[in-house]
């Protein structure tokens, strides 16, 4: 995470850059995108989480409903 951002900084005051592209399981990328918000910057969030689904297909019977609906709850507050 530190070299990542030690980078991004380096970059920016460089050449600076027109879009930031984040992969998923990368949530400290969202310190990024919450720093350049007011900016002409884009981000983009590469979302491709199946965590919920998966968690379905490994258990028969879908397996604990409570933990599907936090699994959910978790993917969606990525989102945000």
């Amino acid at each position: 995470m530190l070299a990542s951002f030690l980078l991004s900084v380096l970059v920016f005051f460089g050449r600076g850059f027109d879009v930031v592209h984040a992969p998923q399981s990368a949530g400290h990328f969202r310190l990024y995108r919450d720093s350049l918000q007011g900016t002409w910057q884009r981000f983009v969030y590469d979302h491709h989480d199946s965590v919920p689904e998966m968690y379905q297909a490994r258990f028969s019977g879908g397996g604990n409903p409570a933990v599907y609906r936090v699994l959910v709850w978790l993917e969606k507050l990525s989102c945000v």
